[in-house]
């Protein structure tokens, strides 16, 4: 966890951002005060409204300066694990084969090994889940009498099997492997075998691309609050990627004041260069933990459920 104070001054320019971070617990990101010289780069406390921004959250491609051709900013796990030793493996294939005939040698740059006490927050943890609150996730009568949502055994995710007229559960994110009903991810009103979950991120978040090409075989579900300031950053996004300058391409046809689309008049959402995965609201998730208990070597497991929606009135 890392502490979120705007209020902080970094002063010094920390050589390697990776190792401040581990030293400091600090929410951080590189900024450049001349856009064009690399050299002038800074580190910035972030705001909670510059993490609204996903190249600004920690271990997410763009926190450290790689810039808007990097959408859509994905978290890179490798700034998660043995970070490192990752930039030596790129000049050093000595290291490199060393490192995969001693997995022990694979020190995590953002772990002090002089702390791991402080790191750890549950020990002989099994497993950990999170689930989104769908209340259109259609459920289903197992052996006539028992209720299962998509996530329980002996759910069929047939479409015609999700014709249900009961509906609401907590579910895992793209649990259907469904597809938007259209490229520009317009998905009201859903079909009935749809649910506002079960299909996989709208096309202009990006989070379809694999090795530059689509793909939804292995695409897992995620959810985005989403910034609108993609859509007045002075880049161009297209087709969830992002697009270099050119005679064609036009940046932020969504806040330029134009009806460039011709259609549903000027400035409307299909004119919009990115969209969140997910356009439905948040309104619940449910955690799960389950645990192995070595004294009683048992299996235990618990769940909580947090309400978005308290307070909120209809």
């Amino acid at each position: 966890m890392l502490l979120v104070r705007p209020d902080i001054e970094i002063t010094a320019a920390p050589i390697d951002p990776f190792r401040f971070v581990r030293d400091n617990d600090l929410s951080v990101r590189m900024v450049r005060t001349d856009p064009n010289d690399p050299s002038t780069a800074v580190l910035r406390a972030n705001s909670l409204v510059d993490l609204t921004l996903r190249e600004n959250r920690y271990a997410h491609l763009g926190q450290f300066g790689e810039g808007p051709n990097s959408f859509p900013f994905p978290l890179r796990l490798e700034r998660l694990r043995y970070t490192n030793q990752l930039a030596k493996l790129l000049v050093d294939p000595i290291l490199l084969a060393n490192l995969l005939v001693d997995p022990s040698q694979r020190v995590d740059l953002l772990v002090d090994p002089n702390r791991l006490s402080e790191y750890l927050s549950l020990a002989d943890t099994l497993a950990f889940d999170v689930k989104a609150f769908d209340p259109t996730a259609p459920l289903q009568l197992a052996g006539g009498t028992l209720a299962v949502a998509p996530s329980d055994p002996g759910y069929d995710n047939d479409p015609q099997k999700r014709r249900q007229q009961w509906r609401g559960a907590y579910v895992d994110l793209s649990y259907a492997n469904d597809q938007p009903n259209v490229v520009d991810d317009q998905s009201p009103p859903l079909p009935p075998f749809r649910s506002e979950f079960s299909t996989v991120p709208a096309r202009r978040s990006g989070w379809l691309k694999i090795n530059n090409k689509w793909d939804t075989s292995s695409i897992r579900g995620f959810y985005d609050t989403w910034p609108r300031s993609y859509e007045r950053d002075g880049h161009a996004q297209q087709n969830g990627s992002y697009a270099p300058p050119g005679p064609n391409v036009v940046a932020d046809r969504g806040t330029n004041g134009l009806d460039d689309d011709n259609q549903n008049g000027v400035d409307d959402s299909g004119e919009f260069e990115t969209a969140p995965p997910y356009s439905a609201d948040l309104r619940g998730i449910e955690v799960s933990v389950r645990v192995f208990e070595f004294n009683t070597r048992q299996v235990r497991q618990a769940s909580i459920v947090a309400d978005f929606t308290e307070g909120l009135g209809p």
